[in-house]
């Protein structure tokens, strides 16, 4: 599962967007939606959360977590961030991973969480319907960056 954060400004409008795969790279299925008008921050914490209300709600019962957020990753990690807000978060997130049997967290680069950004990009602008399956993943962007993914084709340049 992969889930990224979007914001416009720093406080800003805000979307989020968790993508999940199986082990070739096919599309499970995906959410994205509106964060309100939060930090960066805010809306990736939601966006695992999401993405992990997902996954169990589907009955995925092992999953990898990934993300391009150290400052997320790494406060779930330790149970701990330096911004007061975030802490409230970890109670909830953790409540989340008692559905699963088995999990880890990893962080990938920007250019590894292409698709979670696009989706929360789409998310802040409510373009996508919420959640999106295999059937109804029709967006040319999304496939594009699929099919990209799958055959590990590097992408250059700013996404």
């Amino acid at each position: 599962m992969n889930f990224d954060g979007a914001s416009k400004g720093n406080l800003g409008a805000s979307g989020f967007g968790a993508i999940v795969r199986d082990e070739e790279g096919n599309l499970v299925g995906a959410v994205c939606g509106q964060a309100g008008f939060v930090s960066n921050n805010i809306a990736e914490i939601i966006a695992l959360e999401e993405g992990l209300k997902w996954t169990a709600v589907n009955d995925i019962k092992k999953v990898v977590i990934e993300g391009d957020s150290k400052v997320i990753l790494s406060g779930i990690i330790n149970h701990w961030f330096t911004n007061w807000q975030l802490n409230a978060w970890i109670p909830r997130i953790y409540g989340h991973l008692q559905n699963f049997t088995d999990y880890q967290f990893q962080h990938t680069y920007h250019k590894g969480n292409k698709v979670a950004n696009l989706l929360a990009n789409h998310g802040i602008a409510g373009t996508l319907p919420a959640v999106i399956s295999p059937v109804n993943a029709r967006n040319r962007d999304i496939q594009h960056r699929l099919l990209e993914d799958r055959a590990h084709i590097p992408r250059t340049g700013i996404d």
